[in-house]
């Protein structure tokens, strides 16, 4: 009797060994992949941060030359303040952002490009519009990679796509 107690006794912590290993090892591989999760979240929250900050500086850049480019004092700065800034916003966005976003920035610079070439008036109003669009494009894009999201729960209302009204 005493024997198959001990038997029992071994048998019976064996098994409770077993469980509580199992049960360690389940709760370590939860928490591993807990951690995992949740430094894979921070790396996709830290990458859309600075998504959102290449796209602001290419918007903010654009807008500043649509509001400024018929200034002839600002003709003068334009490659300091706009086009060598503007060409390292967009070379982070080919590298960083969407397809949209790369579409978008190859509208735009070939805009600038026809702006380059333009000879005529109508040629140089034809490249402002396409900048114009090009910049819709982008906002659009910007929107969808780094805006809001259906979890901030925004309310959802009517609004003009893009870059919004023009004043010209």
């Amino acid at each position: 009797m005493s024997d198959s107690n001990a038997l029992s006794t071994v048998a019976i912590s064996s098994v409770v060994a077993l469980i509580v290993s199992g049960l360690t090892s389940f709760t370590t591989i939860h928490v591993t992949n807990s951690e995992i999760a949740q430094k894979k979240e921070e790396l996709q929250l830290k990458r859309r941060g600075e998504r959102l900050e290449n796209y602001q500086t290419t918007i903010d850049l654009l807008t500043d030359y649509g509001w400024r480019s018929d200034d002839p004092k600002y003709r003068d700065a334009i490659v300091r303040e706009f086009t060598i800034p503007l060409v390292r916003a967009a070379n982070r966005l080919r590298v960083y952002g969407s397809p949209a976003t790369i579409a978008a920035m190859d509208e735009i610079q070939g805009a600038f490009g026809m702006l380059n070439k333009a000879k005529r008036d109508s040629e140089r109003a034809d490249a402002e519009k396409a900048i114009s669009l090009g910049l819709d494009h982008l906002v659009i894009a910007a929107r969808e990679d780094v805006g809001p999201k259906k979890e901030d729960d925004l309310k959802d209302v009517p609004f003009r796509q893009g870059a919004g009204p023009r004043a010209n």
